[in-house]
Formats: C-alpha cells, sequence, structure tokens
C-alpha cells in the first residue's frame, strides 16, 4: 500500500466521520431565566445553533459526494474504499437498531444477521398431493323438471 492510498483512504474516512459528527448538531449553553427574565444561579440551558438531523443512507452518500443511491450501492460492492463505506453504512444500522423497539427492531435484527422467514415446508411434489377433490354425490329423489312432475 502506497502512502497516497493510505492517505485517500483517511480522508474518505474522514469524510464519513465528519457526516456522522454533522448530525448532532451545534449548540451553546445560555444561562437560565426565571419567569420575570434573571438569570438563575448555577443553571444553563442548551441553545441549538444547528439541530440535530436524522442518520441516513442518502445523507451519507449526499455527504460523500454521490449523485444517487445506485452510485452510493455501486460503489459499495466495487469501489477503492468499499470496506470504508461498509464500516460507515454499519454505523447507520447500528443508530436504526438502537432507536427501534419492539418485535419490529427484533425482526429487523435477524434479518441483517441473515436470518430470513422460514420457508415453506411443503415441496412441488407436496402442493400437487394438497389439492381438494370435491365429488358430488346424488341423494334423494331428482328434483322436479316441471310442475307437472310434482306429486303430493
Amino acid at each position: 500500500m502506497n502512502q497516497s492510498y493510505r492517505t485517500r483512504k483517511s480522508m474518505f474516512k474522514k469524510r464519513i466521520t465528519d457526516y456522522f459528527k454533522s448530525v448532532k448538531g451545534e449548540f451553546h449553553l445560555e444561562p437560565k431565566l426565571d419567569k420575570d427574565g434573571r438569570e438563575l444561579p448555577g443553571v444553563t440551558q442548551k441553545v441549538w445553533d444547528r439541530e440535530p438531523a436524522k442518520i441516513t443512507v442518502a445523507g451519507l452518500a449526499l455527504a460523500l459526494g454521490f449523485n444517487s443511491l445506485d452510485d452510493f450501492d455501486n460503489y459499495l460492492k466495487n469501489g477503492e474504499f468499499a470496506k470504508t463505506l461498509q464500516w460507515g453504512q454499519l454505523h447507520i444500522i447500528a443508530d436504526y437498531e438502537q432507536k427501534l423497539q419492539g418485535p419490529a427492531a427484533t425482526v429487523f435484527a435477524l434479518k441483517l444477521m441473515g436470518v430470513h422467514e422460514r420457508e415453506p415446508l411443503n415441496t412441488q411434489d407436496d402442493a400437487e398431493n394438497n389439492r381438494l377433490i370435491v365429488e358430488i354425490l346424488e341423494s334423494g329423489p331428482k328434483p322436479a323438471g316441471t310442475e307437472k312432475e310434482v306429486i303430493l
């Protein structure tokens, strides 16, 4: 590995980490005021200069300069720094997992681990054996064709 490759890889990773830092937003602390507008001693509050944003794959793609999610996906598969980009994508997945709760989170996590819904146990041959055959049996007298055939 030459120095130029390592430098480019390091710069690419820095752009990814800069994206994650940027979505956290920026704030400063100000003294908190009471209802009369006087400072409360020793009490501060956060004032956002730039509101936090949600971490997204599209946001990462834009921050890295991709023109489309297709370009992003292609780079994930074939790009020079694909492993580094996969590392960035893994951070997004970890963030999603932390925010999900309940059954949806469990399904999401299991699918990420490669566990998919169960395949049906039936094979094609079994499908043929599961056909329902209906046989109509005649019982009792045949219906009358006309009124004259009815005997009381």
